[in-house]
């Protein structure tokens, strides 16, 4: 899945679907949340705008105290999560947007270093992905690295 900013959220621009069977509801045009989604963590990391800020406060305020808990797993606060993601260039996240699913994503830089969009990996939750995690998110890592690259972008990506 390749997502932009669009305006208010991460928006899926492009979405590749699977041979295997993972029910995901989501289509091109779709908007995603800014921190219960592997894309939207990318966008809330990397993109500096004031309405990615907005969009982080709007629904960290509207989320439950379970919820928010379920939002930042081991991390302490959101700017943990997010300099953690920043860290790693990376963003994971199980069983959020929507129950069964693992989403992978990563940056994708343009010439000017900034962020231009996210490459996500979409994969059914459970033991496998989880063995798989390291696998996924390396795989999803030389995605955005390529089409980095291909944007003109010359820093280190990953």
């Amino acid at each position: 899945m390749l997502s932009v900013w669009g305006g208010t959220g991460p928006t899926i621009v492009a979405l590749e679907e699977s041979g295997h069977a993972v029910m995901l509801i989501a289509r091109i045009g779709a908007m995603l949340p800014m921190l219960s989604s592997a894309t939207g963590q990318v966008f809330a990391a990397f993109m500096e705008h004031p309405a990615v800020l907005a969009s982080v406060e709007s629904e960290w305020m509207s989320a439950a105290p379970a919820r928010r808990r379920q939002i930042l797993g081991r991390h302490d606060d959101v700017q943990a999560l997010l300099a953690a993601v920043r860290s790693a260039c990376f963003a994971e996240v199980q069983d959020q947007v929507q129950s069964g699913i693992h989403g992978f994503s990563a940056p994708v830089f343009s010439h000017k270093g900034k962020l231009a969009a996210a490459v996500t990996l979409i994969t059914r939750s459970g033991a496998d992905s989880q063995r798989k995690a390291r696998q996924l998110t390396q795989e999803v890592g030389r995605r955005s690295a390529v089409l980095s690259q291909e944007l003109g972008h010359i820093g280190k990506v990953a």
